[in-house]
């Protein structure tokens, strides 16, 4: 597993555990490819968005990472 998917992981669980205002649905990670976006997947709480820029055309999110 690469360092930046680690980091992202662990960066966007504390998050979710700092803010209570937010939730899984405010969250957005851009990924440049499918291996990364299925494990990013994996790895995160359900509700958590994974996707190529495309998906995201015209959307909001509070937060977003862009890997």
């Amino acid at each position: 597993m690469s360092f930046f998917v680690k980091a992202c992981v662990v960066g966007l669980k504390n998050i979710l555990w700092r803010n209570k205002d937010l939730g899984a649905k405010d969250l957005a990670v851009i990924v440049p490819c499918r291996p990364q976006k299925e494990m990013l997947r994996e790895l995160l709480p359900a509700g958590v968005e994974v996707d190529a820029v495309e998906a995201f055309q015209g959307q909001e999110r509070p937060v977003i990472v862009l890997s």
